[in-house]
């Protein structure tokens, strides 16, 4: 099973302390993928070249969000993702 993350948060520090709670959890370890737009989150999400993704954290606050819901337009590019936002 993939155990790559995507962080989707604009933050970096808060990117930074999701990370090593990730890579530090007692589940992982976690690979973890950090990107702070919705733009580049949905280019990652739509590449092949990539390894799989199996977890994404979205910011639901993101600058460049068109939407009230971030979560909706990424998975969107990955219909087998579910979102709890």
């Amino acid at each position: 099973m993939s155990r790559n993350v995507l962080l989707i948060l604009s933050d970096a520090a808060e990117a930074k302390t999701v990370r090593r709670s990730l890579v530090d959890s007692r589940d992982g370890p976690f690979k973890v993928e950090w990107v702070n737009r919705c733009g580049d989150a949905i280019k990652r999400l739509g590449s092949q070249g990539g390894e799989e993704i199996a977890a994404v954290v979205v910011d639901l606050f993101l600058p460049d969000s068109q939407e009230s819901r971030p979560s909706s337009s990424c998975c969107a590019h990955r219909p087998t993702y579910r979102s709890w936002s």
